[in-house]
């Protein structure tokens, strides 16, 4: 069998009990504890064992804004194991949460540490496609697309945690100069570009662990912030080369040479008229993938 959680006091989500108090470094600080009652898997199980239980929160696991401190055990005696029946021995476990935990001191597991983020902002040329003000498209008075490149500034994350040591190389680069597949911190798929990926070796009571820094750079469309794949490049749909209703290949000499005038082209390769605006082929300038889970 196995260690049981068989009744909590109070709920561990939404409605956990919280005191809200004056915090000596500013602000609001909160605290609370909710207490477990569990089942052992034998009368004679460890106190760690019983501890680590699946389900109990651990020191450094987060809690609506708060760490776990602590966990303490209370011996309560005997009683019925929920699944074997038999005789083994009752717990109950008080986990206290505190949203001032000093996470810096080395002598809880690593692991469980929360991840630390830091915000911060780069400064790329980018192609200009929308006037800042007034959101209108640039172009001309034809609405033909002007190709104008300037300055934007871009928000950038940077995560840190502890992970287990080792860290693959593959993963590396893997997230390396690739884009979020699904929704990540709230952009949506495309528009979250993994910068790099550093990690240093650290050996903390004699065991090896990763520091791991993650580095996303985020390009949300100001005036269409749900727009996904904002990292892919674009380019005028033009070409010297054109086709006719019937498929045929034009404007090219008898040995398939372009002539060498440039025509903008629809999106089928035909010839499009003067009077209608360029159009652009957009094309993937990073792979997709699964980013970590922070």
């Amino acid at each position: 069998m196995a260690n049981v959680i068989i009744g909590t006091t109070g709920v561990r989500n939404g409605s956990l009990e919280i005191e809200y108090s004056t915090s000596q470094k500013g602000g609001i600080r909160k605290t609370g504890s909710l207490s477990y009652t569990v089942a052992a898997d034998a009368i004679n199980t460890n106190e760690d064992s019983v501890a680590t239980t699946a389900g109990i929160p651990q020191p450094y696991q987060s809690l609506n804004g708060m760490w776990c401190q602590k966990v303490q055990l209370k011996d309560a005696g005997t009683g019925k194991h929920p699944v074997g029946n038999y005789d083994t021995r009752i717990w109950i476990i008080t986990c206290s949460f505190d949203s001032e935990l000093d996470t810096s001191k080395g002598e809880i597991n690593p692991l469980l540490r929360p991840v630390v983020i830091t915000r911060d902002a780069d400064i790329e040329m980018d192609r200009l496609i929308f006037d800042a003000v007034t959101g209108a498209p640039i172009a001309t008075a034809n609405n033909e697309p002007i190709w104008v490149q300037g300055p934007i500034i871009l928000p950038v994350y940077t995560f840190t945690r502890y992970e287990v040591y080792p860290y693959s190389n593959a993963a590396i680069m893997g997230y390396t100069n690739a884009v979020n597949l699904a929704a990540f911190y709230g952009a949506p798929s495309g528009t979250a570009l993994m910068l790099k990926v550093s990690t240093t070796e650290v050996t903390i009571q004699n065991v090896r662990y990763e520091h791991v820094t993650y580095r996303v750079k985020f390009k949300i469309n100001p005036y269409n912030p749900s727009a996904t794949d904002t990292w892919q490049g674009t380019v005028p749909h033009q070409g010297t080369i054109y086709k006719d209703s019937t498929g045929a290949y034009l404007n090219v000499d008898r040995d398939g040479v372009s002539r060498g005038t440039i025509y903008n082209l629809g999106p089928t390769g035909l010839k499009l008229n003067w009077n209608v605006p360029t159009q652009h082929l957009a094309f993937n300038r990073f792979r997709k993938v699964a980013f970590p889970s922070f």
